[in-house]
């Protein structure tokens, strides 16, 4: 059984070399960091002038959602930055390339996600962070030890959660058609987690809580981090637990598939 610091020594021998390879048009390279600052600069904008005509969105204010915004960029930043390669499944699948991937001694996931690192994710990092911590600040929660664990494992459970909508949305690609209309769904809908869930309609909810956790990305976490422990909604303890399932679940069935891929022809 493989161990894991050899699939980290395979992931940055093929990281460095993908890096590498895009570091030969580097203006290129520079204008997809900062094009990422900026579309999520202009997010913030946008949150901003909402607030200029009201004082609160479900009972969460301006500092609220910040954090909110914050948590959810930081949260799909890895996604971002490893996962990427998932757009070009159907393609591989189309042409028959995906076959190579089934005869290496490695996981196929692996393998097939770590071809690509796409760099947007890093600036993506950068602006989430800084909100974080200006929002943190304003919202003047506690700077403890406590409070940082929880951040963490938090996040990580977040992190599960948009890393599994990607592996199994592009899941899809199996299936042939051509597409990714499955992955581009659950891109939209992951931008509706930078919202307290209890703004939308009692079965959107439902979907949110229950079917699709877009909920457990950012608002169950930040309920339990910045609301009295009486306001806490009980799904919330179980946001870290959630995400991990969900993301054994998604790959178990992107592999599942995966092993049933049998070329394009003879």
């Amino acid at each position: 059984m493989k161990t894991m610091k050899f699939y980290l020594n395979i992931y940055w021998k093929l990281a460095t070399q993908y890096l590498k390879e895009r570091m030969q048009f580097r203006a290129d390279f520079f204008m997809e960091l900062i094009g990422m600052i900026f579309v999520n600069l202009i997010s913030l904008v946008t949150i901003g002038i909402i607030f200029m005509t009201i004082s609160e969105m479900g009972g969460w204010d301006f500092n609220h959602m910040l954090f909110l915004y914050g948590f959810t960029l930081m949260a799909m930043s890895p996604q971002q930055l490893l996962l990427d390669n998932g757009w070009t499944l159907y393609r591989h699948v189309v042409t028959g390339d995906f076959i190579k991937y089934c005869f290496r001694p490695v996981n196929i996931l692996f393998y097939f996600m770590a071809e690509t690192v796409d760099i947007k994710g890093f600036s993506q990092f950068a602006v989430g962070l800084i909100v974080i911590i200006v929002s943190w600040t304003r919202l003047k929660v506690p700077l403890t030890l406590f409070n940082i664990a929880v951040f963490f494992v938090f996040m990580l459970g977040a992190v599960f959660i948009c890393m599994g909508l990607i592996i199994l949305t592009c899941t899809f690609g199996f299936m042939g058609g051509g597409t990714n209309a499955a992955m581009m769904l659950a891109s939209d809908l992951k931008s509706y987690a930078r919202y307290p869930v209890k703004v939308f309609g009692r079965v959107i909810q439902f979907i949110f809580t229950w079917i699709v956790p877009i909920g457990f990305i950012a608002y169950y976490p930040a309920c339990f981090l910045l609301k009295d422990e009486g306001s806490i909604p009980l799904v919330a303890y179980f946001s870290p637990l959630i995400g991990f399932v969900f993301f054994i679940i998604s790959s178990k069935i992107w592999i599942h598939f995966a092993n049933r891929y049998a070329g394009t022809g003879n």
